[in-house]
């Protein structure tokens, strides 16, 4: 099998899960959104024509249900019916042979979710993680909650939780990969898309030894194949429109990262056309977002904030690779959930570039201990050392010690 739509498959299952998984969490809709939306992007780049008709149906009724604030226990259903099929699909084609099916009706049923009534959400979906590293974090918090009854054996204790650190920070360590790994697929993907519509790119990665913890890694593929989709879109002009302004036929996409003190930095350039700001705060009229007469005094500063606005695109229709109502507030999104930021310029005639600063392992996680507790203060340099935020206050009473409690009484 093809690699890269091997590398396709795999990440279309992973992410069915992280969708499902959202949608069991509060304000999970729109994150299980940008999943899907990463799905659709990424088979409008391959021949998987019944995939993406079910995906891109699946994605208008999460987009419909989010805008009437919430999904039913039918749309529930109907959507998992669908991620079903879709991994039935991708077991199929990962044996060769795509399974034999009408998928009609199922359109037909995400469709009529689409329209209809908003009911009560519903969750029903359960998310475990069971990594090393997830099962040293649990181990040390255990440890720390139990930690007022064993003041008396604090060396030991000292041992265990020096223990569990040791074990977390190696399986963070083994889990960082470059990024040169998550990108790899990225020129390929660049070039099929960009002969979708007529257009020549090529994309190039610099700094692809540096790495970044592997839990980052599948959001920030996302971003960067979201980002790299719109430059192939929106940004890189049409071979002709380059000739008349005397550029190479192939337009050119940069994807550079470097390290800055304790921050992983990527830039995404390209060398298109730049953003039309008239056009941006034409649009914006258009929605409804500034009136006419802002409009008129509104700062390029500003005009480039409305490109971040949730649901702002200027695609005029959809298309395989644009104007689904998905804009860059997703990529925003995506950027500040994982405790980074993100800024934009355009170059008149020059082309886009968007800084991204991240963390590299994430926003620190944060332990509570109780101040009144001997143990817990002589765990703060240990925790401190390890790079976690320490915040006081009574450390909760573990729930199967209440149960046992009450069970006793």
């Amino acid at each position: 099998m093809d690699e890269l739509f091997s590398e396709f498959l795999t990440d279309t299952r992973e992410r069915l899960d992280l969708a499902e998984a959202a949608l069991g969490q509060p304000e999970g809709l729109r994150a299980a959104i940008r999943q899907v939306h990463t799905i659709r992007g990424a088979a409008g780049f391959m021949d998987t024509p019944r995939l993406l008709a079910l995906i891109e149906a699946a994605e208008i009724m999460l987009i419909a249900a989010n805008a009437r604030g919430g999904m039913s226990s039918g749309e529930h259903a109907t959507f998992q019916r669908c991620t079903e099929r879709v991994r039935g699909i991708i077991a199929g084609a990962e044996a060769g042979a795509e399974p034999a099916g009408d998928d009609a009706a199922l359109r037909e049923a995400l469709a009529a979710a689409s329209t209809s009534q908003a009911q009560a959400p519903h969750s029903r979906y359960r998310f475990s993680w069971n990594d090393l590293s997830a099962e040293a974090a649990a181990a040390r918090d255990t440890l720390t909650s139990l930690a007022p009854v064993a003041a008396a054996e604090g060396a030991l204790t000292d041992a265990i939780v020096h223990t569990s650190l040791a074990a977390e920070h190696d399986a963070q360590t083994v889990r960082r990969v470059p990024l040169e790994n998550i990108c790899r697929s990225l020129p390929r993907m660049a070039h099929q898309a960009a002969g979708m519509i007529g257009k020549h790119v090529d994309l190039q990665l610099e700094g692809g030894a540096i790495t970044l913890d592997a839990a980052l890694a599948l959001e920030v593929r996302a971003i960067l194949i979201h980002l790299v989709r719109n430059a192939v879109a929106h940004g890189i002009e049409a071979p002709a429109e380059r000739a008349r302004r005397g550029k190479p036929e192939a337009g050119a996409i940069r994807i550079a990262a470097r390290r800055d003190g304790d921050a992983l930095c990527i830039d995404i350039s390209d060398d298109g056309a730049g953003l039309d700001l008239a056009a941006i705060r034409k649009r914006g009229v258009e929605n409804g977002m500034i009136g006419a007469a802002q409009a008129v005094r509104l700062s390029d500063v500003k005009t480039l904030g409305l490109m971040f606005a949730p649901g702002f695109t200027t695609a005029r229709h959809v298309t395989t690779l644009s104007g689904c109502g998905i804009g860059l507030d997703a990529v925003k999104a995506g950027v500040e959930k994982l405790g980074g930021r993100l800024e934009l310029e355009s170059r008149h005639g020059a082309g886009l570039l968007f800084r991204m600063r991240l963390p590299q392992t994430g926003a620190a996680p944060v332990i509570t201990i109780d101040p009144a507790h001997r143990i817990h203060e002589h765990l703060r340099p240990l925790l401190g050392a390890a790079g976690y935020e320490i915040a006081e206050g009574e450390v909760a009473t573990p729930a199967i010690a209440e149960e046992r409690k009450e069970q006793t009484a």
